[in-house]
Order: structure tokens, then C-alpha cells, then sequence
């Protein structure tokens, strides 16, 4: 179910904006599109929609599923001009929810991330930057992953000769312009480490912006994506390790000359 909010917000940015962020603020109005998941998020969505709205997006999509009936209020009821939920009442689960805000953004970059994690613009605009100066798509370093991920992560980027990215990867928060995605192909969006193998197999410039002042928020958060939170831990590295042997299949099929996507 699709809501876009009526009422209208003043789009000019405040008087005490720092000058590194006006620089990109008509940028961000003409291009920007922001991509949020929000999953049984109540105490953080409100908190991270003041930050995405300091950075004066083109567009909001906010992808709501499986929450309660009064965060899915509080989020209809925010006065923006430029915010679109789509309401689902049940789980989607496996990453559904980047492809359908991938579908229906209208800008050139597209920021993706997690509601249940409050970022400061300041740092969400390093990523989108980066994309305007060239990277088609921007990751952050995680500096902590729990060991199977770093293995699985490690090797992978080992596999495709990306061993500075060490463990960076597709993984919430990044940020991707449009015609990167297009060539990945928004299908894959689903399967974040086959995404990121695509990426770098198509020569994509493909890079870490470097850690998050807020990663100690990142480590704390109970799961970084809608899926982990519903996920018992077994299943989660089973989901983990499938991803991530799909990517390896996909690098082992173009090796091998028997290329599947």
C-alpha cells in the first residue's frame, strides 16, 4: 500500500546549515534519492528522518513492513512533501525492500539504509558525495564483523582482487548511483554479496568512504537489517553463507567462461 504524504515543507535549508553541507543541498534536491527500511523501528525511525530530511533529499521512500499500527501512524502523519511510504503488513523478508525502493527512485543516487540505526547527515553525506565524485557506489568500512561474516567477506574480496576493501561490502548503510544499479541489475539488490560481486566484475569503482563516527550505534543495534531481527542466529549464518556462495558461483561462472546472470 502506497501513502504519499500531502502537506508541504519548506525545502530551503536553515539559516545554520554548515557550509560543506549547502555546497550539496541542490544537489541532493535534483538527485538524491533516499532508500529507508523501517521494521519494528519505534524508538529510532523519527530520529533518523530528521537526519535524512537535514540532507534535503529529491525524495524519502520509506519502505514499512512488518511494524506496528502506531509507527506506521507516526510515519504518515509526518509533514513532507517529498516522502512516500509503502506499507506492507507482513515480513518481507530476504531483502525485499531494496528492490521495491529501488523500482519506484527517481533520483541518480540512491542512499540505502537501515531505520533502526540513527546516522548523522553530516556522515550520511559523505557516502552520496562520493558517489557525485565519481564512485558508482560507496560502502563503509566495518571494522567489526562477527567472524563468519569477516571470513565470508574476506574471502570473497580476496576472490574478486579486492583485498584493500577487507571486510567492506554491500551492507547497510551505502550508497549507489542509478546507472551502477542498472548495470548490476536491481534484481540482484536482493543478494547484497552477488550484488557486490557484479559490481566489481563490470569494473564498477567500487570503494570504502572509511568507518562511521556512529559505528559503536551500529554494533549495539539488535541486527543491521529487517531480516536479521526475525532470525534465530543459525539461520542468519545460513543466510549468510548461501549469499555469499552465490556471489562465488557467479565469480566461478565467469572464470570458467559459463557465465549464469
Amino acid at each position: 500500500m502506497k501513502h504519499t504524504n500531502q502537506k508541504k515543507q519548506t525545502r530551503s535549508p536553515k539559516k545554520g546549515a554548515k557550509k560543506q553541507q549547502k555546497r550539496h543541498v541542490l544537489d541532493n534536491l535534483e538527485r538524491l534519492s533516499v532508500i529507508v527500511e523501517v521494521c519494528q523501528d519505534e524508538r529510532t525511525i523519527k530520529q533518523q528522518l530528521e537526519q535524512i530530511e537535514r540532507l534535503y533529499p529529491k525524495e524519502i521512500l520509506l519502505i514499512v513492513h512488518g511494524s506496528n499500527p502506531s509507527t506506521i501512524d507516526s510515519i504518515l502523519s509526518r509533514e513532507s512533501e517529498v516522502t512516500t511510504a509503502f506499507v506492507y503488513p507482513f515480513f518481507l523478508g530476504r531483502d525485499v525492500w531494496r528492490s521495491i525502493g529501488a523500482r519506484e527512485a527517481r533520483g541518480d543516487v540512491w542512499l540505502f539504509l537501515d531505520g533502526g540505526t540513527v546516522i548523522p547527515a553530516e556522515e550520511l553525506q559523505r557516502f552520496v558525495s562520493a558517489c557525485y565524485h565519481g564512485l558508482d557506489v560507496a560502502l563503509r568500512e566495518n571494522q567489526h564483523p562477527p567472524d563468519l561474516a569477516r571470513a565470508a567477506r574476506s574471502y570473497l574480496n580476496l576472490l574478486l582482487d579486492q583485498s584493500k576493501l577487507t571486510t567492506s561490502m554491500i551492507d547497510l548503510p551505502f550508497a549507489i548511483t542509478r546507472t551502477a544499479a542498472e548495470r548490476i541489475g536491481v534484481r540482484h539488490l536482493l543478494i547484497p554479496p552477488l550484488a557486490h560481486a557484479i559490481a566489481v566484475k563490470n569494473r564498477l569503482r567500487v570503494e570504502s568512504t572509511g568507518l562511521l563516527q556512529s559505528t559503536d550505534q551500529l554494533l549495539k543495534k539488535k541486527g543491521h537489517s529487517g531480516r536479521k531481527k526475525r532470525l534465530g542466529s543459525l539461520q542468519q549464518q545460513k543466510l549468510l553463507l548461501g549469499d555469499h556462495l552465490e556471489a562465488v558461483r557467479y565469480v566461478a561462472s565467469i572464470e570458467e567462461g559459463t557465465k549464469e546472470l
